[in-house]
């Protein structure tokens, strides 16, 4: 929490230098969820791979004892895969990030548009005491 804390507090004595440093902030945190982007993407694809060779084994052993590969058979073998299961671990754990990164984007959007009405405000207060 104290991540979103500091991303979305604002110090109102110093408007200006906090929409300065808005759009850095941004976009570091654009480039940080689109590295979780490109990490779910590649183990999303790894995960279907350990699963097409879980059921490629299972089919293998199943034709051996001459058991009939149902889908349910093959998909215990996939799911006592243990790389298929670490996969699915890793995955979870990397949709986790994006998720987290989406928000803080989200909070960090929210925060541009907070920012933009109080320096109008601060302007329209410097006309009213000018």
């Amino acid at each position: 929490m104290d991540l979103s804390d500091d991303l979305a507090a604002i110090n109102p004595r110093n408007i200006d230098g906090e929409l300065l440093k808005q759009a850095n902030q941004f976009a570091y945190y654009a480039g940080l969820s689109e590295y979780a982007k490109k990490d779910c993407s590649i183990l999303k694809i790894r995960l279907e791979s350990c699963q097409a060779s879980a059921r490629i084994r299972g089919q293998s052993e199943c034709e051996a004892k001459g058991v009939r590969p149902t889908v349910v058979v093959l998909d215990s073998y996939v799911h006592s895969d243990e790389s298929c299961n670490e996969i699915t671990l890793n995955l979870a754990e990397a949709e986790s990030k994006q998720g987290l990164l989406k928000s803080l984007m989200q909070a960090l959007s929210h925060k541009k548009d907070m920012l933009v009405q109080l320096s109008a405000n601060q302007r329209d207060e410097k006309k009213i005491y000018s």
